[in-house]
């Protein structure tokens, strides 16, 4: 796990955030009976730290509400924006974008004190297999090696709050007619390479991004499209080590916002800071740690 202290300084200094306001949020659970009182400060902690965390990169000082649902049938964690605004027509084609995204681009709320975001996690999760951070802003107390770091669960769903969702199936087929998210635009939509295709994203990455795509009859197949990067022989193998990847959050691990993950959400419409490009040193550089580091036992991406 040491290793990724370093590379996630990289990160950070690589990205070099300069925006002046702050995005504000509002927490609140919905558990019935209080039965997972027990983790609600160490959730408030660890989720607002991964807000500030994002707030770093945007332009914007919305102001955000998010709901926590503990559900038994939710795999692992989730999240999503409640809901999607039209934002303009492609070839015919209706592009929207998430609440939460379009009120962090514009100040405008669409559905005004109603939660812009739900996460949902699953009780056993949350007790048996998080571990919580209990300085999350600093992030120097090390990760049991037995449990997966719950802020960097966090920023991950954040980042699917934010934009990495859409209204793709599992293979990149549309399912709705002439509606596609502002992600979905961006995407190739091929059922056997699909990629991110971004300006920004690929001036970052040097060509079309990978996204994940396992065949329709592995289980895995939920994290296809919405997230980068594919196991062997698949492309994007490099991609192992981002916050949003597709193949796994391993324990003991911590994962940091990279480069790309925000030149994606740019690319969607969120307004950011200036991402400046990075040489081809420092992408070999953490490319190589996080494929030669990350030898540990995985959970299964959430």
């Amino acid at each position: 796990m040491r290793w990724f202290l370093p590379l996630a300084v990289f990160c950070a200094m690589t990205l070099s955030p300069t925006a002046s306001v702050a995005i504000s949020y509002d927490i609140a659970f919905d558990d019935p009976g209080g039965a997972n009182a027990a983790f609600y400060s160490d959730i408030q902690s660890n989720l607002g730290a991964a807000f500030a965390d994002w707030s770093r990169f945007f332009h914007s000082d919305a102001s955000l509400e998010v709901e926590i649902t503990f559900s038994a049938g939710a795999l692992r964690a989730s999240s999503a924006s409640t809901t999607t605004v039209v934002v303009g027509v492609d070839n015919g084609v209706t592009i929207g974008q998430v609440g939460a995204a379009y009120e962090i681009s514009t100040g405008i709320d669409p559905n005004g004190p109603a939660p812009d975001i739900n996460v949902f996690l699953n009780p056993a999760y949350v007790a048996d297999q998080l571990w919580f951070d209990p300085d999350p802003a600093a992030r120097t107390a090390p990760v049991p090696f037995d449990r997966t770091d719950a802020y960097s669960v966090m920023i991950h769903e954040l980042g699917h709050a934010f934009g990495f969702t859409g209204f793709l199936d599992t293979l990149g087929n549309p399912t709705f007619a002439g509606f596609e998210s502002s992600y979905d635009a961006l995407t190739t939509q091929s059922t056997t390479n699909p990629a991110f295709i971004g300006a920004g994203a690929e001036a970052v990455y040097g060509g079309a991004v990978p996204l994940t795509l396992f065949p329709a009859a592995d289980p895995r197949s939920t994290e296809n499209i919405y997230h980068l990067g594919n196991v062997p022989p698949g492309a994007g193998q490099d991609l192992a080590g981002d916050l949003m990847n597709g193949i796994a959050f391993f324990n003991g691990t911590r994962y940091a916002i990279s480069l790309l993950d925000v030149a994606i959400l740019a690319d969607t419409g969120i307004p950011v800071a200036a991402i400046p490009q990075p040489t081809t040193l420092t992408l070999i550089t953490g490319t190589l740690l996080a494929v030669l580091w990350r030898r540990r036992r995985a959970k299964p991406l959430i």
